[in-house]
């Protein structure tokens, strides 16, 4: 397993040089243990900035919908949506 190997590095490869009837050799570089950790740490990060992105995203287009709504003449009350008379000056506004 990846996480024996990092802990026990010289042993997890001696098993492997043994499976493979090779002779062990020894390590060259050093075999770093926190870069699972780092990974994890990035991909949280990534994934917490991707949920606010979206959610940010959402927020927009609800608010754009119901000024959409609000526009058209019609009132969004908790669920709901009621007539009220257009405004006609913010109609031709956008229609410019």
């Amino acid at each position: 397993r990846y996480e024996d190997f990092v802990q026990k590095p010289e042993e997890s490869l001696n098993s492997i040089h043994s499976f493979l009837e090779l002779n062990s050799s020894k390590q060259d570089y050093p075999i770093r243990s926190d870069v699972n950790s780092t990974y994890l740490a990035k991909w949280d990060h990534d994934r917490r900035s991707f949920i606010k992105g979206r959610l940010l995203k959402r927020h927009a287009l609800n608010t754009a919908k119901l000024e959409g709504i609000r526009l058209l003449g019609y009132q969004h009350d908790n669920g709901s949506v009621s007539k009220e008379a257009p405004n006609l000056n913010e109609l031709a506004c956008l229609a410019l």
